[in-house]
C-alpha cells in the first residue's frame, strides 16, 4: 500500500493520499516520517474536516494523544461529526478515555 501511495503522491503531489502514506508509515513504527507526511497533508488543507480527522488518526495511532485531541476538537468543529463512525473508529481507542474527547462525542447529535 505504502508504494503504491508514494507513486500517486509523486504524480499527483497535491492529493489527500498522502495520509495514505502517514498512515502506512505509523503502521511500519516509521514516527518521524509519518508526522512529515501529516504535516504536509495538514500543509495542503488545514480546514477540510475529514484530513483534520486523518491527522487524528495518525496522531492517536503514534501515542500523540493531546495533539490527536486538538485535531479531534478541530475535525469535529469544521464538519466531522459522523458520531457512528467517531464512536467505532478503531484509530480513536488511544485518545476515548481524554476528557476533551468525551466532551466533544457527549456533544454530538
Amino acid at each position: 500500500m505504502l508504494e503504491r501511495a508514494l507513486r500517486h503522491v509523486a504524480l499527483n503531489p497535491t492529493t489527500p493520499r498522502i495520509y495514505t502514506v502517514a498512515q502506512s508509515l505509523a503502521e511500519l513504527g516509521q514516527r518521524d516520517e509519518s508526522l512529515q507526511w501529516a504535516r504536509k497533508m495538514i500543509g495542503l488543507a488545514p480546514d477540510d474536516p475529514y484530513i483534520l480527522y486523518g491527522m487524528v488518526c495518525i496522531l492517536a495511532r503514534l501515542d500523540e494523544i493531546d495533539d490527536a485531541v486538538r485535531y479531534f476538537e478541530q475535525a469535529v468543529r469544521r464538519g466531522f461529526v459522523q458520531k457512528e463512525w467517531i464512536e467505532n473508529d478503531s484509530d480513536l481507542e488511544p485518545i476515548r478515555g481524554h476528557p476533551t474527547y468525551q466532551a466533544v462525542v457527549a456533544a454530538l447529535k
